[in-house]
Formats: C-alpha cells, structure tokens, sequence
C-alpha cells in the first residue's frame, strides 16, 4: 500500500491510449512527449499492441523521472522538478494509470473520448474500493494519518522514512531528498 497520484496516474492512462491508438494505425515511428518511439516489428494483435502500448508508456515515464533528477536547469526554475523526480509515490502511480487504461481499452474505451473517460472512471473506481479492490484505498482520515509520518517538519533532526514537507510560509515546498 501506498500513495496514489491520480495526476501521475491519469497522465500515463491518457499517454497509453495515445501510443496505443499509434501502433494501432501502422505507426511505426511516432513522438511520446518529448522522445520518439521507433517500434521495428509491431505486433499484430490488439493484446499485444495493448502490452508494447503500456511498456512504451511506462519506459517513458521512468525516463522523465531520470531525466529530471537533480537537475533544475532541464526545465528551468519555473518547471524545475529536483525534489520531485522518483518521489516514491511516482512509478507506482503511474503503472495504476497504465493498469487501468488497458482495463478501460480492454471494456471499449477506445472508442471515443467519452468511452474512455467513463471507462476510467470503471477501472479507477473498481481498482481503488470496488469490486477489484486491488489498491485498498483507505479513508481521508487514514490518508492523512500516513500522510503525517512521511512529512518532514522543520526542526525535525531525522529525515529517515521522510520524504515530503509542507510549510505553509514557504515557497519550498515540495519533496525531501
């Protein structure tokens, strides 16, 4: 268990609709955000187009968050993402995005934008606390009980098992290496 960003999460399900609605036109050569995918032998079932789909998404988000390591001149300082990048919560939240984009495709989503935002809804829904209930989501209490034993506060003198901060004072906000 753990934290979800359904941001993270939601991007990389939209992400794996796109690559996979590429590789299903023929497109062998195609951009993902700022890289260009190069697939030489596309597969030739919709499963399998659906699996490369979700490995192409997932190989590029881990490549963001390597790319954005420690290094606030890739963006600059109004995008800088220092502390943000392989925040703990990052790569598990983007496989739930692409776990439940492939549900959704999988129950029609690719039909149509609306098919798949409601199909989103369906997988979102039945991952989190429904009939899947594979994430186990908790309630806000719970949430933010744990939220509280992963957040640094100033003064701490221990940074073990913390890795968040919130300050309402500061424009430093943000994650704790």
């Amino acid at each position: 268990a753990g934290f979800v960003d359904v941001g993270h999460a939601r991007d990389n399900a939209d992400m794996v609709l796109w690559v996979y609605a590429n590789l299903l036109s023929g497109s062998r050569n195609f951009q993902v955000g700022n890289d260009t995918v190069v697939v030489s032998t596309p597969p030739v079932c919709k499963a399998q187009i659906l699996a490369l789909a979700g490995a192409i998404v997932y190989v590029n988000s881990w490549a963001h968050e390597l790319i954005t390591w420690g290094n606030t001149a890739v963006f600059g300082a109004a995008q800088a993402e220092d502390y943000s990048a392989f925040s703990p919560e990052d790569l598990p939240s983007n496989i739930v995005g692409i776990r439940a984009a492939s549900t959704a495709i999988n129950a029609g989503g690719d039909a149509s934008p609306k098919a798949f935002d409601d199909q989103m809804d369906i997988a979102f829904a039945a991952m989190m606390n429904g009939k899947e209930d594979e994430l186990g989501a908790q309630p806000a209490a719970v949430t933010k009980q744990l939220e509280e034993q992963v957040e640094f506060e100033i003064g701490d003198k221990d940074l073990a098992g913390k890795w968040w901060t919130y300050d309402k004072s500061s424009g430093q906000n943000g994650f704790v290496r």
